[in-house]
């Protein structure tokens, strides 16, 4: 069974909260804010597992996500988009 996002879960905030330079890179998220906060399901979080995603961290009684890798994450995203606009505009 797949997951989606919970809808008693702000992922708008979520979203804010962990593009906000004040939040701590050690700070962690549960799957279910992590599908909030990108209004996905836990299938295609899977998907993008494979394509560098970071896996959860098992910790007791829960999985959750560093915010700091999920940052990285992204931020490695948006290099590979301005790498292949500027190619596509030589």
């Amino acid at each position: 069974m797949t997951k989606t996002a919970p809808t008693n879960i702000d992922g708008s905030k979520i979203r804010s909260w962990i593009f906000d330079p004040s939040t701590p890179g050690y700070a962690f998220l549960t799957l279910e804010e992590v599908l909030a906060a990108f209004d996905t399901t836990s299938r295609t979080l899977l998907d993008w597992r494979s394509s560098g995603f970071p896996q959860p961290i098992s910790i007791p009684g829960n999985r959750v996500y560093n915010v700091e890798a999920i940052r990285e994450f992204l931020k490695e995203k948006q290099r590979e988009s301005v790498r292949s606009t500027r190619a596509a505009l030589k």
